[in-house]
């Protein structure tokens, strides 16, 4: 009798493992310009998650996911509009993307008031992690916009000995956070703006502005994003400023994409960005390896994002079982989150939910037949208040067109 029962025991654990069901899914949104201009942007960052979920037979924290893609045409309201159908009627338990600030800020509200955690991978808008940030919205891929503008403001006075410069960037938020925190600490480094240009975004001709700088400036520092960036380069250097003006600025204008289209124009170029695919650590290589196996091209910065930002979100979940349906669990497991082991470096989160990350000083080089940004030094874990105290930086105003004043200007 009593190996009977035993026997019976057995074959109903059997039957209930068998019988068991498999996890649900982890319901994942991902929200980004998959047409238009900015297209190669949003599927540059699929493709970096993608590459992750590839690696991990498509699940996070050990379950399946259910990833739904939707395509925001760069465009705030068809933003808002597709996060309502993946909250409302997807159900999503995430969402995720998300390169369009303006996009960013429309949907604050709505995700704060649904409680819908949300892993931005790339809008910088500051604000969105400063003044007014969502209670639910962290941000892991770029960072702020002046995040990375800071030390290169102070790297562009200390080490390269710059004291007179003239900004010329694209006249929209990114332009004015950008170039505000460039200045500001550029300025308190011991250097002066001494001219501030502004182009319309998306300009084709940049001959009229190109000629508004003064010929008394050490270097020029621009801030033009997107495809339009190999335009400016190149027109700088047809204008005749790249033999008597060092051209520098943020990472976008020698993104890896961009370089792939560049020449002699391109190389010395010093730029700033958190990301290299030259970044030379074991993570990144592999990452590197593995994403031209399967893409058949180089990673760039955005990339980086959107697998970054996966392998972030996996071990957010990790550290909650997997459970996904405490929303404030899950907010409370990524802000004591520290992830090492990503390929632009360490990651972990600030008080206001924001990344704070190496950002890394590059040169364009010629490497064999190639060129790519070589990391020529290192500013660890910067936060988005860089070195000032967050309370006292959040009682000024958001870097602007105006602000900080440029009294140097004319001078």
């Amino acid at each position: 009798m009593r190996w009977a029962l035993l026997g019976l025991a057995l074959v109903a654990l059997i039957a209930g493992t068998v019988g068991a069901a498999p996890p649900s899914p982890v319901v994942v949104g991902f929200v980004a310009p998959l047409t238009g201009v900015f297209a190669p942007t949003g599927q540059d960052l699929l493709n970096g998650f993608n590459l992750y979920l590839a690696k991990t037979q498509q699940r996070l924290a050990n379950r399946p996911v259910r990833f739904i893609v939707e395509d925001d045409q760069f465009s705030p309201e068809v933003a808002l509009t597709k996060i309502r159908k993946l909250h409302e009627s997807d159900r999503v338990h995430l969402l995720t993307g998300i390169i369009n600030s303006a996009a960013a800020y429309a949907m604050r509200g709505y995700i704060d008031q649904q409680a819908i955690p949300t892993v931005i991978a790339v809008a910088g808008g500051d604000d969105l992690t400063q003044r007014g940030r969502a209670r639910f919205l962290v941000r892991i891929g770029w960072g702020a916009s002046s995040q990375f503008a800071h030390p290169f403001g102070d790297y562009a006075a200390r080490q390269l000995g710059y004291r007179r410069v003239a900004t010329l960037a694209d006249d929209f938020a990114f332009g004015h956070e950008w170039i505000g925190g460039f200045q500001r600490a550029f300025e308190e480094a011991g250097g002066r703006v001494v001219a501030k240009i502004w182009t319309p975004l998306g300009s084709a001709d940049f001959s009229p502005y190109l000629a508004r700088i003064p010929r008394d400036v050490d270097a020029v520092v621009g801030a033009v994003v997107g495809p339009v960036a190999l335009r400016f380069v190149r027109q700088y250097q047809e204008f005749g400023l790249r033999d008597r003006l060092p051209l520098i600025g943020p990472g976008h204008m020698t993104d890896e994409v961009n370089l792939l289209q560049m020449g002699p124009e391109a190389v010395g170029l010093v730029t700033t960005l958190h990301y290299s695919a030259a970044l030379e650590n074991q993570w990144n290589r592999t990452f590197v390896q593995e994403y031209r196996a399967r893409f058949n091209k180089i990673p760039n910065a955005y990339a980086d994002a959107g697998y970054s930002t996966a392998l972030w979100i996996d071990r957010a979940l990790q550290r909650v079982g997997g459970q996904v349906t405490d929303r404030a669990a899950f907010i409370r497991a990524m802000e004591g989150l520290v992830v090492a082991d990503t390929p632009r470096g360490p990651l972990r989160l600030d008080s206001h939910g924001n990344i704070v990350q190496n950002i890394y000083i590059r040169r364009v080089e010629r490497v064999g037949t190639a060129l790519q940004n070589s990391v020529i030094h290192t500013y660890p874990n910067v936060s988005q208040f860089w070195t000032y105290n967050a309370a006292e930086f959040l009682r000024n105003p958001v870097y602007s067109r105006d602000y900080p004043p440029c009294q140097f200007c004319g001078r």
